[in-house]
């Protein structure tokens, strides 16, 4: 009876029910015992029942105990972090299936195992100097450092560690909580690049980038047989949950319980354990525009047994608003039946503002930077405007008058016809206006109508596809393909053939073409400029030129003076030239006499800008001092070649019309055109053909 004195109350309840049913027992039997014997015998059977209610009654608090027990051994396993204790000589005692994951080997394999073992030999004497502070302090500390797992795989770690004592206050070894890293050292090295870059713009936002993300989860579990040790494991898991922002939460799915460690109560507004927590608790506190997605994750959870993750916005009871990522899982009977559900939340406000300040700090550098190009285009123009525009020289006011039409359409996606003389610069007005235009960011594409053949100028423009001729070995883009989203440069487009024109007259109105060979239709957004020398109205009077693709081109004519028209820029051509001509030949020429400047300026140019730069060449090379020599004879044209000027073409047309007209238009036989000419027939019909003859 010794045993029952400790709990009189008890004691005496057991009693009392004990000599019930032992009356109750008696009344039912008819043996007749002496009365000594009948009260030792009395005694015997109280006190059996009362064993018999004493090991019910401690079944019953095992069985409660043991599943207690189990609740805290899923969260101990289910733990993001790994739990691990050392004894005082660095084995490993105790280690949870998250732990044992990160080391790459079963946990059974791990016990008594030495944790050195696991430490890349780089960091050992990192550890040793943290367990070293661990003993002295008694206090937890951390440190980061590599370890390296069974398989050779090498991560970064962080480890949490405290002093395990006795009750004597002797140091027995530590408990570990190991979170690997990896991931948010490579973010900390790109935070890092990122404040490098950052310095010299914004230094006030580089200091708000310096917070860290050093949120990490932290926890320890350890296992315990006694009551005694499974309380001393709770308390220590919750102080490390509210050192980290980690809350853990178990939902029993069939009675709707649910149960929060200290730390989830915390994060979600409240006072630990003043209320018994529900899911409607856990609903209530998301954001409205969070509530079903989490509700459909949790429900997606249970029914295809998967982990979830997800991020939420909870509203707290005090209106203050928090970041959330949480964590869960769900466990199963053995029929494959959901049961409960256990899981993590991590308050992550403060990384998501840190993000944010990022954002705005990457927001507002790209402003400057916008700024700044801004401001550059704008010196970039102010520099062109008053002294050289795409290296067209002069200050003429038939030059600005050009420069000001340049600045009208350049902006604009409208195709442009450049006219003037040979050598007046009609390339660089094209390049003057793609320089200006939206489509500045790609190639000026080019083609010069007149430098190839007839048989090759449609390949070139349109491309074509493989054995589409004799040649045609690979498949080839066309100019207009290449000038997709850009502009096409059309050179000397009067010498582009009648049977092209159409042609380009489509891709013009409509965009689209057909390569060579290929049957199907290529759609393009082509802007386009074309220059040339000639007189297109009457080159479609001599039905050389179609007028309907002179309409498409003519929109916005743009005229390049002639130099004879702009006396007044020859001397900033010259100094131009002569200092550009004399860096490529390695001479100095420091003056330019009066009279050669006055030759220069009275000289009438037909061959324009290209003319002068040649003529300066040759002066360049053939003077021996500082001052520039003519080598050249300039003299003002005769009075019928400014009268009348003609180009060789016309002087051709003019001439075989009269031989045609002396032999009646015979073209061959004796006496006939061809023989006057010392033509072959075929020759002459081809050059009458280009040169639009007919017979009248």
């Amino acid at each position: 009876m010794e045993e029952n004195k400790g709990n009189p109350r008890k004691f005496s309840e057991l009693r009392r029910l004990a000599e019930k049913l032992l009356h109750k027992k008696k009344a039912n039997t008819q043996e007749k015992l002496p009365d000594n014997m009948e009260e030792i015998v009395h005694e015997l059977r109280v006190h059996q029942i009362e064993l018999e209610m004493q090991n019910d009654e401690l079944r019953k608090t095992q069985v409660e105990l043991e599943e207690s027990r189990n609740k805290y051994y899923d969260l101990y396993d289910f733990a993001p972090v790994g739990y691990l204790t050392l004894d005082k000589n660095g084995l490993i005692q105790e280690i949870n299936l998250t732990g044992a994951h990160l080391l790459g080997l079963e946990r059974h394999y791990l016990i008594k195992m030495a944790f050195y073992q696991f430490i890349a030999p780089e960091d050992h004497q990192v550890f040793y100097v943290h367990r070293q502070k661990v003993f002295e302090t008694r206090l937890q500390q951390s440190c980061e450092l590599n370890l390296i797992k069974k398989d050779g795989t090498k991560f970064f770690a962080q480890l949490q560690c405290i002093a395990i004592e006795d009750d004597k206050g002797n140091f027995n070894g530590m408990r570990s909580a190991i979170s690997d890293i990896t991931r948010l050292k490579q973010t900390e090295e790109e935070l890092k690049e990122y404040r490098s870059h950052l310095e010299d713009l914004l230094k006030k936002e580089t200091n708000e980038l310096l917070t860290a993300h050093e949120q990490l989860q932290k926890g320890i579990i350890e296992q315990r047989r006694s009551e005694e040790s499974l309380r001393k494991t709770e308390e220590s898991v919750s102080k490390d949950q509210q050192i980290a922002h980690l809350g853990s939460w178990e939902w029993n799915i069939e009675t709707a319980e649910q149960a929060w460690s200290d730390e989830q109560f915390r994060i979600f507004g409240y006072e630990p354990r003043v209320m018994n927590p529900t899911y409607d608790h856990f609903l209530k506190a998301l954001h409205s525009d969070d509530r079903d997605r989490f509700i459909l994750a949790v429900q997606e959870a249970i029914e295809g047994a998967k982990p979830y993750e997800i991020e939420f916005r909870i509203i707290r009871p005090d209106k203050t608003r928090r970041t959330i990522f949480a964590q869960g899982g769900v466990l199963r009977d053995e029929h494959d039946k959901p049961v409960r559900m256990v899981g993590t939340v991590l308050d992550i406000t403060e990384r998501k503002q840190t993000e944010r300040n990022l954002d705005a700090a990457l927001s507002e550098i790209k402003e400057l930077k916008d700024q700044l190009e801004a401001e550059k285009a704008y010196l970039q123009d102010e520099i062109k405007l008053h002294y050289n525009y795409e290296n067209i020289i002069g200050q003429s006011d038939e030059l600005n008058y050009v420069l000001y039409k340049v600045e009208q359409i350049a902006r604009t996606d409208t195709n442009v016809l450049v006219l003037g003389e040979t050598g007046t610069g009609k390339e660089l007005v094209a390049r003057a206006i793609h320089s200006l235009s939206s489509r500045k960011d790609r190639a000026l594409v080019k083609i010069n109508c007149a430098a190839l053949p007839s048989n090759l100028i449609e390949s070139e423009l349109f491309g074509h596809e493989k054995g589409a001729f004799t040649g045609a070995h690979v498949k080839q883009l066309g100019r207009f393909e290449i000038a997709n989203g850009a502009i096409l440069f059309l050179d000397e487009i009067g010498e582009l053939p009648m049977e092209l024109q159409p042609k380009l007259l489509r891709v013009i109105q409509d965009g689209e073409f057909e390569r060579l060979g290929s049957p199907y239709t290529t759609k393009v957004n082509v802007r386009i400029i074309a220059a040339t020398n000639r007189n297109l109205e009457e080159e479609i009077r001599r039905g050389r030129f179609r007028e309907d693709l002179w309409f498409r081109l003519n929109i916005f004519p743009i005229t390049m003076p002639p130099l004879r028209d702009r006396l007044e820029d020859i001397p900033l051509l010259v100094d131009f030239y002569v200092d550009k001509i004399c860096k490529k030949m390695g001479k100095s020429i420091e003056s330019i006499p009066t009279g050669v400047m006055n030759a220069l300026q009275n000289y009438h140019w037909p061959g324009n800008v290209r003319e002068l730069e040649n003529v300066l060449e040759r002066a360049v090379i053939n003077s021996s001092g500082p001052k520039l020599h003519l080598v050249d004879e300039l003299k003002k044209p005769s009075k019928d070649l400014m009268t009348t000027p003609k180009t060789m073409e016309a002087v051709e047309r003019d001439h075989i019309v009269r031989v045609l007209e002396q032999s009646h238009w015979k073209v061959s036989g004796k006496n006939g055109a061809s023989e006057i000419l010392g033509l072959d027939r075929s020759t002459l019909r081809a050059r009458m053909k280009k040169l639009g003859i007919h017979e009248p």
